[in-house]
């Protein structure tokens, strides 16, 4: 197992996994994919706000359903079935000894999503980083502007 390994725990504790930290290589080859289904749902939940905390919980309230029926609009479109393939590569059920399998290892689907959930954070979290984006649309705007 790779030392870069992590276990979650589903289901209030009572499962464990070890999920393995995919390289660089691995993590921008499943980018595309995985970016498809849950980045437009997720940026129009950053989007939703206002200029004071009532109006942020507002327009939560509103933007929360719309985002759950554009990731379901986008699941719907894409194989699940890969998807959750391509999230559980690497992550491991019974002491790192198997690779999970969605059909023996869950109850039911929440612990899929719940699992899913924290796989995506240890692979992609580091993305969430304000830095990364900062810099990443301070290299950007010169070219799009150039491009123009």
């Amino acid at each position: 197992m790779n030392y870069k390994s992590e276990k979650f725990t589903v289901s209030d504790g009572k499962k464990v996994f070890t999920s393995e930290k995919w390289g660089i290589f691995k993590a921008s080859s499943n980018l595309p994919k995985i970016g498809r289904v849950f980045a437009l749902p997720i940026s129009f939940l950053f989007s939703a706000g206002g200029d004071n905390q009532e109006a942020v919980q507002e327009s939560l309230s509103d933007a929360i359903p719309k985002a759950l029926l554009m990731f379901f609009d986008t699941f719907e479109n894409e194989n699940p079935i890969e998807l959750f393939q391509i999230i559980f590569q690497n992550v491991y059920a019974d002491n790192g000894t198997r690779l999970v399998d969605v059909e023996k290892d869950f109850d039911d689907l929440s612990e899929v999503v719940e699992l899913a959930a924290k796989v995506l954070k240890q692979q992609y979290g580091s993305l969430t980083n304000p830095k990364v984006f900062g810099s990443l649309l301070t290299s950007l705007a010169p070219l799009t502007q150039a491009s123009q």
